[in-house]
């Protein structure tokens, strides 16, 4: 980690009154606990502080650092952020014009006391359930995290807000041509079938309806897809805390994934918006469903 990113954390960190312990100190003791995922008894042991006091001090960076997501972890704002973000995947030679990739995760942790089975997840072991949604640079501008295991992905995106997002993004955006193309597309998300099909949200065709130029298109997709889901192998990576099961209380197990998400983002770097975009037609959505304009976004992938 460079230091300015060290910086920018610490800058988070607040004073609590007096202490022998320093805040680049409980940084550094924070970033070690997140980056090896030791357990907070061998942490303890290896800096020479009570466990409790171990404890103590991940709860407060947490704590300080989700006091500052709304910072760094942001929907776009405007129609040129999203014209961008769109214009980031075209650049990494993809063909197909999201702004960004929606994906499920489930969080292993230990079995939360008093919870019963209401975190004990359709695969069969305790989670918190989470939906992210990210750029073609891995940089999370989305997270919903659910206190159950056995939410599905459907049921979060149903009952948070996330489709009210995606369609003030879609009206915000308007209507634009794909390039060197005529045919006309609104902002979209890609995901897996998971999620309901809209015209807010472009997946994959079912098993049930391959021909060959469905194949090509779920590939081409999927391509997509595949980069971006990347982060959470990433995060796994970068903070192998993540590679075994939470055992903090769930309330800072779930502000842990949310602090080590702004962590990420800041390590990528702020997005770089482009502001040159010329003024644009008006243009009326021709599709009749989100079905018409997969097989329109199929027609275009499969032509270019």
């Amino acid at each position: 980690m460079d230091s300015q990113v060290f910086d920018r954390i610490l800058s988070m960190i607040r004073d609590r009154g007096r202490s022998y312990i320093t805040k680049q100190m409980k940084v550094v003791i924070f970033f070690k606990y997140a980056r090896e995922g030791i357990s907070q008894c061998s942490l303890a042991k290896t800096v020479g502080l009570s466990q409790s006091s171990i404890s103590r001090l991940i709860s407060e960076i947490v704590e300080d650092i989700v006091q500052s997501a709304h910072l760094h972890i942001k929907w776009p704002e405007t129609k040129e952020e999203v014209w961008t973000m769109e214009n980031d995947f075209l650049k990494k030679g993809r063909r197909i014009r999201a702004y960004g990739v929606l994906d499920g995760k489930h969080f292993k942790t230990e079995h939360p006391a008093g919870s019963g089975s209401l975190n004990r997840n359709y695969k069969s072991f305790y989670s918190f359930n989470s939906l992210f949604v990210s750029d073609s640079s891995n940089r999370i501008f989305y997270v919903q995290l659910s206190a159950l295991g056995v939410n599905s992905d459907s049921q979060m995106f149903r009952d948070g807000p996330l489709g009210r997002k995606l369609a003030e993004t879609r009206q915000m955006c308007k209507i634009r041509s794909l390039p060197n193309s005529n045919i006309d597309m609104g902002a979209f998300l890609l995901a897996d079938n998971g999620f309901g099909l809209t015209k807010e949200i472009m997946q994959p065709y079912r098993s049930s309806s391959l021909s060959c130029e469905n194949m090509l298109f779920n590939r081409e997709l999927s391509a997509v897809r595949v980069t971006v889901e990347n982060k959470f192998g990433l995060l796994a990576s970068r903070f192998r805390v993540f590679q075994r099961a939470l055992n903090l209380t769930p309330r800072n197990s779930r502000s842990l994934i949310i602090s080590l998400s702004v962590v990420h983002n800041i390590i990528i770097g702020d997005r770089q918006i482009d502001s040159n975009f010329p003024p644009l037609p008006i243009i009326i959505d021709r599709y009749q469903s989100a079905e018409a304009q997969r097989s329109a976004l199929k027609r275009y992938v499969l032509q270019t």
